[in-house]
């Protein structure tokens, strides 16, 4: 659903929304820095539920 490979969702609002047949990678991150994109309605091709 993302618009790119760098899109991605808190664990928690992953896990709040249906992945169904979807293509779906998970990657723990290092703390390197960067955030999610939880609400970011340019970041996603549908829109989200996400708080």
């Amino acid at each position: 659903c993302g618009l790119d490979d760098t899109c991605v969702f808190c664990s928690r609002c992953f896990h709040a929304t249906d992945h169904d047949g979807h293509d779906v990678l998970f990657s723990v991150s290092p703390g390197s820095g960067g955030c999610c994109d939880c609400g970011d309605r340019e970041a996603w091709k549908v829109p989200l539920q996400c708080k």
